[in-house]
Order: C-alpha cells, then structure tokens, then sequence
C-alpha cells in the first residue's frame, strides 16, 4: 500500500513583511512540495490526527461545526458528486471512485468509510470504518470527515457573495455559526487592515473564480498545536487553557500557524469553494535556517498594534522577539 507524505512545509513569512492583502497564487504554483503543491485536497502522515480532530468536534455539537445556510439541496448534492470525483482524480491511491446504475460509490482507504451517492449526488448510504458519532447528517458532511481540509460553500456572482454553508473543525478562534449567511465583508469585519480588500470585495471573488484555482497563506503564531480553537471551548475545559496564546515561560513551544487557503469555482451554477488547510511549524525547526529566522523576526516586528491584537501576540510579541533574536545571536557567535 502506498505511505502518505511528509507533510507539507510553507513559509508565508517569508517576505519579512505582514501584509493583509489577497495575495492569490495560481493553484499550480511551486511552493516547494513537489505535487502536493499542485492539489486542491493534500493528504500526509498526520492523516489521523486530523481526522480525530474533525470527529471529536462532531461529537461535542455537530451544529457548533457544520452550518449551513440558504443552499439548495439539489445544488448541495450536485457539489458532492463534484467533490467526490475531484477526490478520487487527485488522490487515487487514498479514494476509489466507482460508478454503477447511475450511483456513486467513494472509497476512502484512510478512514475506511464507504459513501454511497445517487447520480445526482444525494447521499444514500454508509458503511463507516470507524463508529462515528453522530452518524454523518448528509453527503457534505461526510466528505468533509475524509479530508484535512475545512470547507465552506459561497455564493461566487459579482453581486452575492454570502456564504452557504461551513464545515469548519480547525477553527482559528472564530465560529462557523458566527459567519454563516455574511458575505464576504461582514465575515472578514473583524479582521484589521481589509478596508482596501472589502471595497473591492464582489469583483475581486468573481475575478478570482474565472481565473482558476486559487491559493494563497494567512500565518500567525500559537502556544500549542491544537487545530481546534473555536473561541467557545468544550464543556469542562478551563477557558483559558483552551485559548492558549499565552507565552508562560521561555520553555513554552510556539508554532507558526498557517493557513493554506484555495479559492476556486465549481460547475454547479453560481457555487465556489473555499478550503482551508491548517499547518503548524515549530519554531525550534527555523534555529538553524537563519536566512527564514531573520524573516520571520523582521515579519513579527512588523505587525501592526491592531494585528497584534486581533491575533492575541500583543501580550508576548516583544519577548518572543528577544528570544528569536538571541537564537540569531548564538547563530553568529557560533561561527
């Protein structure tokens, strides 16, 4: 049997600059990971974290993770044929895809489910490799559970925008319930610097769309690992421990968070498709990269106060500062 990747490795830092600005690349552009770079679903040997994460999120309150809003049905399921064949075309090792009497049947070797589709796309029927709790409401959902991407469903015309549903397991201290049904401005309201992006909001989406898959990075920095941090934390968690962002001591592990975003039009009248796919860096991996350091030194210290803020760095920027500096500091005297 085929062994999943390594998993992928990006540096949207690397310019030494914060910047908010839509920043889209072509899907097939070489970032450095041979052909996942060139995919819309990318799968690597942390498969099964993810989708550990993705179940117990369901577990907690299915409706906490995946909303839905004014999408018809008959173009909900028109978007799950589409996905399921994109699935099986991209990654054939990991999902086989077979047609007969007008149905579908998608095989994930890596979950061990089984989903049957009508030819329209309408899920019909299960059989889990692994209980799952609660069963899978519809087709979107179940597919969502196969992949490490999250996934959210828009209306892509120059004059509508909204989102129609969200499947969103690794949230980045924000919740699906949240957004649904904004467009595009009001989803991205809280976010400091997107004056410039929102006025052009509908125009710049339909251009991107016609273009092709897109791709493009949001980074941020983490005190922990977890790819859940809905702001609203689980029943008996500690509040502030599930948080996290909170910079203890000089022991504590922080990570660069990324986000490898794609944007990209489906052939289901007036739909797009919106995937999110969460990474984590260790920092300790940029010690002995000094030219990527330096970067990411010069990216942090870039970042506006109501950045800083808004992505919870405004309490530790500076001493986290102090301590990749000395790391560039023991770099040189060491040569």
């Amino acid at each position: 049997m085929a062994q999943l990747p390594e998993i992928a490795r990006y540096f949207p830092f690397a310019s030494g600059r914060y910047e908010v600005k839509p920043g889209f690349h072509a899907l097939r552009t070489d970032f450095g990971n041979g052909p996942a770079d060139q995919l819309l679903w990318q799968l690597d040997r942390d498969y099964g974290r993810y989708r550990e994460a993705k179940l117990q999120a369901r577990a907690e309150r299915l409706a906490k993770y995946y909303v839905t809003g004014e999408l018809p049905e008959e173009q909900a399921h028109a978007v799950c044929a589409c996905l399921a064949r994109s699935l099986a075309r991209q990654q054939p090792a990991w999902f086989t895809l077979r047609e007969a009497g007008g149905d579908l049947e998608l095989h994930c070797a890596l979950s061990g489910d089984r989903l049957r589709f009508d030819g329209g796309g309408r899920l019909l029927a299960v059989s889990y490799g692994q209980a799952v709790q609660p069963a899978y409401v519809d087709g979107l959902d179940a597919l969502a559970c196969q992949l490490q991407e999250d996934l959210a469903l828009f209306r892509a015309t120059p004059a509508d925008n909204r989102l129609l549903a969200l499947h969103l397991c690794y949230p980045n201290h924000w919740a699906a319930e949240d957004k649904i049904g904004k467009d595009f401005i009001a989803v991205h309201a809280p976010v400091p610097g997107m004056d410039n992006i929102n006025r052009n909001a509908g125009h710049l989406l339909h251009t991107a769309l016609r273009s092709g898959p897109l791709v493009r990075f949001a980074w941020g920095l983490a005190t922990d690992d977890r790819l859940n941090h809905h702001p609203q934390p689980p029943p008996g968690e500690d509040p502030a421990a599930w948080r996290g962002r909170s910079l203890d001591d000089e022991q504590t592990p922080v990570f660069v968070r990324s986000e490898r975003q794609t944007l990209s039009g489906l052939p289901v009248d007036g739909l797009g498709l919106f995937t999110i796919h969460t990474y984590f860096l260790p920092l300790t991996d940029l010690r002995d990269d000094a030219p990527r350091l330096r970067a990411l030194v010069a990216a942090l210290a870039s970042i506006p106060e109501e950045s800083l803020h808004y992505k919870g760095l405004a309490p530790y920027r500076e001493r986290l500062l102090r301590r990749l500096r000395s790391w560039l500091e023991d770099d040189v005297s060491g040569v």
